[in-house]
């Protein structure tokens, strides 16, 4: 069982007495705009298992997903080649 530290307990048990309701004339309206995003395909390629396995590692690491750390990579390298 995941222990669950007390400051989430405590704020899940304030939003269990409480409504949203309450807090409207503190609430503050903003402008959100939505950005679509462009196209994506799949791409397949074949990599050493080892590099597969340290991509992976060094993802779990960051707390992402292994396929958005090598978009992050790619999208870095793209950066780079552009200026």
């Amino acid at each position: 069982m995941v222990k669950i530290p007390k400051s989430i307990e405590k704020e899940r048990e304030f939003w269990d007495k409480s409504s949203i309701t309450e807090f409207l004339d503190e609430l503050e309206l903003t402008n959100v705009k939505f950005v679509r995003k462009s196209p994506m395909v799949t791409l397949s390629f074949r990599i050493e298992e080892e590099k597969a396995r340290e991509l992976k590692a060094l993802a779990k690491k960051m707390n992402i997903p292994y396929s958005v750390f090598i978009r992050k990579i790619i999208d870095k390298v793209f950066e780079k080649a552009q200026r």
